[in-house]
């Protein structure tokens, strides 16, 4: 109890019970009891045939319940929020403590009964199903909008080519992580722009990192703390068509100066020249710390824009030369990030 169940649990499940057993995912409360129930019989047709790390719908709620999903504005016309539920079962309030009361039970309902925010945050499909996402008191600020990651994650995890995932802030932005399902390639930008036709800007993450294992904490949950602190092992990139080439050729001083700023800020010791940056590890704050570095070397003024439109050293190197730039300058730089290199490589500093 108390942990969400995702496909790969049942399928699981199958393996160490017999094929005609009915599996239910449950969800309440103790200041309500049982909320919703979702039974998934052996020909469900729902499932499992999902991704294994998505989800399992704790399913409609019961009788006598009703379940309003409720935004930060206190509105409850969307299919995403807080879980508020109203029934007659609904516990009086919490013994001794006004204030709680208060704050957590309201008042009315058509069923004419009480009311109890949960805290807990619910997606409500087409057919009337509730999904679990989270914990509203999970929400963090990012760019001055209140984010629930638990939102984030279970649009990706709903994906059949993703078989774990885990939102987290990391240095005012949102990262995600993903393990795609067995036998997929996943493309992290790709997974970005298509979360990009569904949610704001502000609820994209800045970077998807794609790993093969999830680290976990002994209770099974994914460790967003050991992923922040980069103990994972990263799916590499996939394999991308050549870029179309241009003026910017291989070992030039701009290419050099780029992949230099990329490789001191990244902290990696290759780059290629049609690697990503954010495939790298990279996010918009240390894309505008190799903005800085190249406007400082070059001399020259370089939109902002143009670091994430050119997310190449290749691309960004053509649209550099094509806007002209300072042969002396880049030598310049060039030679001092060299010098850096090496100074760094006799301390033993990668």
């Amino acid at each position: 109890g108390g942990e969400e169940v995702s496909w790969g649990d049942v399928a699981e499940s199958r393996k160490r019970f017999g094929d005609r057993c009915v599996f239910v995912n449950g969800y309440g409360t103790t200041e309500v009891s049982f909320i919703a129930q979702h039974h998934i019989g052996p020909d469900d047709p729902h499932g499992p045939g999902g991704a294994s790390g998505a989800r399992v719908p704790v399913g409609h709620p019961l009788a006598g319940i009703e379940v309003d999903l409720v935004d930060s504005a206190g509105n409850a016309d969307g299919d995403l929020g807080e879980v508020v539920v109203r029934s007659p079962h609904v516990a009086l309030g919490y013994w001794g403590r006004p204030d709680l009361t208060a704050e957590r039970f309201v008042e009315g309902s058509t069923v004419d009964g009480r009311g109890y925010r949960t805290g807990d945050l619910a997606r409500r499909l087409p057919d009337g199903r509730l999904v679990y996402a989270g914990r509203v008191d999970r929400q963090v600020k990012v760019r001055g909008f209140r984010v629930e990651p638990g939102e984030i994650e279970a649009r990706l995890a709903a994906r059949p080519d993703v078989a774990h995932v885990a939102v987290a802030p990391h240095r005012g932005e949102l990262m995600a992580f993903v393990v795609p399902a067995a036998g997929v390639v996943l493309d992290a930008e790709e997974l970005r722009r298509d979360l990009g036709t569904e949610l704001p800007d502000y609820l994209v993450p800045r970077t998807v990192v794609l790993f093969r294992d999830p680290p976990l904490t002994s209770t099974g949950k994914v460790d967003v703390r050991a992923l922040l602190d980069g103990h994972v092992d990263r799916v590499p990139a996939p394999a991308r068509d050549p870029e179309p080439a241009g003026d910017a050729a291989p070992g030039t001083p701009l290419m050099e100066t780029i992949t230099a700023a990329w490789r001191e800020v990244l902290g990696v010791p290759d780059v290629g020249p049609d690697a990503r940056f954010f495939e790298l590890g990279g996010h918009s704050l240390m894309m505008a710390l190799v903005h800085q570095r190249l406007q400082q070397g070059l001399g020259r003024k370089i939109p902002l824009a143009w670091m994430f439109q050119h997310p190449t050293v290749s691309s960004l190197a053509r649209r550099l030369e094509a806007a002209g730039t300072d042969g002396a300058a880049l030598d310049r730089v060039s030679d001092r990030m060299s010098r850096r290199r090496s100074a760094r490589a006799g301390r033993g500093t990668p």
